[in-house]
């Protein structure tokens, strides 16, 4: 019995000294917060202050200004007035004070960045800070120039010669060629007739089937005397 009080005594404890640390920590969050708000307040009225002073300083310098171009138009009119033309710049040339700053505009989107790049087959992938991706293009080089030829290799040792084959089996013959072209008539010997040639020699005279002769030298008994066309 003893032992389950001092249990239960013991988780009475540590959940007060959980619940203390919670609640600590909780106002120490508040704090923190309290005080970076109070910074941002600081912060806001000396940057209100700092305009203010401006706003003052250009008022006064505003006032200045209009004071001399008031003097210098004073001065420019006086001389015209004495025929006198001035060679500097007209009254009505000078620029006017600056006007008050404008209200600033509301802050813009926030901007995209690069968080890092890989170059992949299909080129240049890009992961942006918005979690988004892109390609921007090739990033394998261009072909560099053809190289010069290498020098000639030395010539290989000769293969083995191979076996012969077998003879094929002889082929079928072939069908018969067209009839040749007629061809011119022939001519031959009709007649073989020893004739005395002008100079006294003799030969052999050939007459042909067509009405042609030829003589061929000869020793013969001529009948006749050479007097026929060859």
């Amino acid at each position: 019995m003893r032992i389950l009080i001092k249990r239960r005594q013991w988780f009475t404890i540590t959940a007060v000294l959980l619940g203390t640390a919670l609640i600590v920590a909780d106002v120490t969050l508040h704090v923190v917060e309290q005080q970076r708000i109070d910074a941002q307040h600081a912060r806001i009225n000396a940057d209100q202050s700092a305009a203010d002073a401006a706003d003052r300083q250009r008022s006064r310098l505003e006032d200045q200004y209009a004071t001399v171009v008031a003097e210098y138009e004073r001065a420019y009119k006086l001389l015209q007035q004495h025929g006198v033309t001035p060679t500097t710049i007209a009254p009505s040339a000078i620029p006017g004070p600056s006007g008050a700053a404008g209200v600033a505009g509301r802050n813009g989107q926030d901007g995209r960045g690069i968080v890092s790049t890989s170059c992949t087959a299909s080129g240049w992938q890009l992961v942006y800070s918005d979690g988004s991706t892109s390609n921007a293009g090739t990033c394998v080089g261009q072909a560099g120039p053809t190289g010069s030829a290498g020098a000639t290799g030395s010539t290989g040792q000769a293969g083995a010669n191979g076996t012969d084959g077998q003879d094929g089996a002889p082929g079928a013959q072939g069908p018969a060629g067209p009839a040749g072209a007629a061809g011119s008539p022939g001519r031959g010997v009709v007649s073989v007739a020893c004739v005395l040639e002008s100079d006294g020699s003799t030969a052999f005279r050939f007459t042909y089937t067509d009405a042609t002769t030829s003589d061929v030298a000869g020793t013969c008994t001529a009948t006749s005397t050479s007097g026929a066309s060859k």
